[in-house]
């Protein structure tokens, strides 16, 4: 049992360590900022809201699209897109990460 959670735990690393850093920077300070239980529901889905559409607005997630439409448009699978803005989370501000708020 504790290969298999050990596996999965990597599993889950590994993928995430080939999204976007800014966006996973932005999710786990969306949930630092829900965990106290002092806002609504409807708060909290309004701020994720405002954060998605500003990461979508931005570079990095119009750099992805293009790639997956390449790839969709030639009929190939789409490698992992790896050519973010930032390398890991480690690159990302609290400046950057505030932006998105």
């Amino acid at each position: 049992e504790d290969r298999q959670v050990a596996k999965m735990a990597g599993s889950m690393v590994e993928k995430m360590e080939r999204r976007a850093p800014l966006a996973l920077s932005a999710i786990f300070k969306l949930m630092e900022m829900g965990r106290p239980n002092l806002e609504s529901l409807e708060s909290c889905m309004e701020r994720e809201k405002k954060v998605q559409q500003n990461l979508i607005a931005m570079e990095d997630y119009q750099n992805w699209a293009k790639a997956a439409a390449s790839a969709s448009a030639s009929g190939n699978k789409a490698e992992p897109f790896t050519a973010w803005k930032h390398k890991s989370v480690k690159e990302v501000s609290n400046d950057e990460v505030e932006q998105l708020l």
